[in-house]
């Protein structure tokens, strides 16, 4: 799962930079990193902030998710072990999201998180968390709730089907309480969440 940016999407450097630092996030969170080179992916996310957060500082709309994202980046730098370190760098991903629209973006904020809550629930999964996971798979189904008709309205029925079955299977899996099998379907979800993006030129 990821949202590099795209030929459609805006080509802003400030843009670029956002695109940059969520991409090397999700890399961490996706949890198929050695411990060394997610470390070495965060250090460079790390250093990478302030450049982004320059291009967002002194827009009033941007204040909760610049603050988000600082502590995300703190939380990035003294996490102890690789499972602290993709839980923060997820979480970074979630606290970038707001900024794509000040950015020009067109997808939707609310896709950015579809993305970052499947992942989250694939690190509950993995850490056995499983309220914590219900409480995720609870936020990705209103999130889907609400943006299902926006979809629908760009004429995006086959990515709607595509992602109500994600948001399916994924509710089946956690009931199953079966950790592997929760991080298979939400990696599984990836085509998904890449749809959702084509549907707003994305």
């Amino acid at each position: 799962m990821g949202a590099a940016a795209s030929a459609a999407g805006p080509r802003t450097d400030s843009f670029v930079r956002l695109s940059a630092l969520e991409d090397r996030a999700e890399k961490i969170a996706d949890g198929a990193q050695s411990s060394a080179v997610a470390r070495t992916d965060a250090a460079q996310v790390v250093s990478g902030w302030p450049a982004v957060r320059s291009d967002f500082a002194r827009q009033p709309a941007a204040r909760w998710s610049v603050s988000a994202v600082d502590g995300e980046v703190a939380a990035l730098r003294s996490a102890s072990d690789l499972s602290a370190l993709e839980r923060a760098a997820n979480e970074t991903t979630g606290a970038l999201a707001p900024l794509f629209e000040l950015a020009g973006d067109t997808v939707p904020v609310s896709v950015r998180l579809f993305d970052y809550l499947e992942r989250s629930i694939a690190l509950d999964a993995r850490e056995g968390d499983w309220t914590r996971a219900e409480a995720d798979a609870a936020t990705l189904e209103r999130t889907w709730v609400t943006l299902r008709p926006l979809v629908l309205q760009h004429h995006g029925e086959a990515a709607a089907a595509a992602a109500d079955r994600s948001v399916t299977v994924v509710q089946t899996a956690l009931r199953a309480r079966n950790a592997a099998h929760v991080v298979a379907v939400t990696h599984d979800s990836a085509p998904a969440f890449s749809m959702l993006e084509k549907v707003f030129g994305g």
